[in-house]
């Protein structure tokens, strides 16, 4: 691209900009009160300075929350840092971030904070997702570090230790990445170069749904067939995102054929997979709905060759929500009628007004139908057309009385008419005769 000319080096400035930036290191879980105190780390890895002016984060799926500047105005300095601060709550959006004592008053980096209440989760598997001019820059899926401690970005490679906020993150060549059982980072006595000695186990080709969140997982052991302790395992999944954890949850946006491969091992063995993950869209319909012998049921449509895995995805009737248990799979080509009975929602009465909708996990939807008096709405996924069937039309058409009758000209065929006998006399002497 630099041997074009100066105007199409400017065309595209706007999104090298936007793949400059990254999330380098992450607290969600300081020590104490967390309110106002959990933070993220986002690097400049390029030559220019950058204005996040839009900048926004999600937690976890959740929708996205634009920051405003605390200090050092709101731009990032070639290869520098933002730190993004949590707030206490709504009604005092307030960062403690440079508080003396349970703080890092003496810095004097840029620092944002979010618009609005975010809360940075402390168990399971979470993510963050980073967007700057409305598009997403990058996004991570990780398992939490434990109190006190922060992820750190080394070499691509996210380790366990102590907070650095707006400097580089430091790691000896000693010390082990982050492995799925948490705890501080190791230091090791210097040993020799990784062996090679290592198989990892995941599957070679993986069929996911757009906009869920799908599990990926992996394991190790040698040649010999020995279980490879200690293993850490960093993942890149093709589309930008990245994810850290033997086992870890993911969610692609778009559609598409993507490469994940995972970096796997241990202070003395490493090795790379490959999964070849094929993104298709979320095609379900919401087919019917009512009431049977065993109460109140939904009939799904799955319209793709393919099967679609249900499992912890809503379905939404009114103001109640239900979730498909996991393992929750619908065959390709088939309509499944959903039971009420089973999934708890058998006493239901289907009012007008009322929505029957489903939704991922973190609530994206889907699909919808709305339920009308005269009408039916049948949902179909998003981004198709919706069609409206009538209900109001009468099986029996209504038959009107004549009231008059208006001749109409036609100009088909011509009306030919026969010759018939005069019967105007016979009938005068049959009425004389009838006296």
């Amino acid at each position: 691209m630099r041997y074009f000319t100066c105007i199409v080096v400017g065309i595209f400035l706007g999104a090298g900009n936007l793949q400059a930036l990254s999330i380098s290191e992450i607290m969600s879980n300081p020590v104490g009160d967390d309110a106002g105190r959990e933070w993220v780390e986002v690097y400049n890895d390029s030559e220019v300075v950058v204005d996040i002016t839009t900048l926004a984060l999600s937690i976890k799926g959740g929708s996205f929350v634009s920051v405003v500047p605390v200090q050092g105005g709101t731009s990032i300095p070639p290869k520098g840092y933002v730190i993004i601060s949590s707030i206490v709550s709504a009604s005092s959006p307030t960062s403690r971030f440079l508080d003396s004592g349970t703080g890092y008053p003496s810095f004097t980096g840029v620092l944002m904070r979010v618009a609005s209440s975010v809360s940075f989760v402390n168990t399971g598997t979470t993510s963050i997702d980073l967007r700057l001019n409305g598009s997403v820059v990058d996004r991570l899926s990780y398992t939490p570090a434990g109190e006190g401690k922060t992820l750190s970005r080394v070499h691509d490679v996210f380790v366990l230790g102590t907070p650095t906020p707006g400097v580089e993150n430091q790691v000896s060549a000693s010390q082990t990445p982050l492995n799925e059982t948490g705890g501080n980072q190791t230091v090791l006595t210097q040993v020799s170069p990784p062996s090679p000695d290592i198989v990892l186990y995941l599957p070679s080709e993986k069929l996911v749904v757009a906009g869920a969140e799908t599990e990926f997982s992996v394991h190790g052991m040698t040649r010999a067939g020995q279980i490879i302790d200690g293993l850490s395992a960093t993942w890149s999944f093709g589309d930008g995102g990245h994810a850290m954890g033997t086992t870890t949850g993911y969610a692609y946006a778009y559609p598409g054929r993507y490469l994940a491969r995972v970096d796997a091992g241990n202070a003395y063995v490493r090795g790379i997979g490959t999964v070849q993950v094929s993104v298709v869209s979320p095609e379900v319909v919401i087919k019917r709905y009512g009431s049977g012998k065993y109460g109140a049921y939904v009939d799904i449509e799955n319209p793709n060759s393919y099967d679609l895995d249900l499992s912890q995805w809503r379905l939404w009737i009114g103001f109640g929500n239900y979730v498909f248990p996991k393992n929750t799979v619908i065959a390709g080509h088939s309509v499944t009628r959903i039971s009420g009975r089973a999934m708890g929602f058998e006493k239901t009465v289907f009012r007008e007004g009322d929505i029957i909708k489903i939704t991922f996990p973190n609530l994206e939807e889907i699909t919808r139908v709305s339920i009308g008096k005269n009408e039916i709405q049948e949902a179909t996924s998003t981004g198709v057309a919706v069609e409206q069937k009538k209900t109001n039309t009468p099986i029996v058409p209504v038959i009107k009385r004549v009231t008059s009758v208006q001749p109409v000209a036609t100009t088909s065929f011509a009306v030919v008419q026969k010759p018939t006998r005069d019967t105007r006399i016979i009938s005068w002497f049959k009425s004389m005769f009838a006296r």
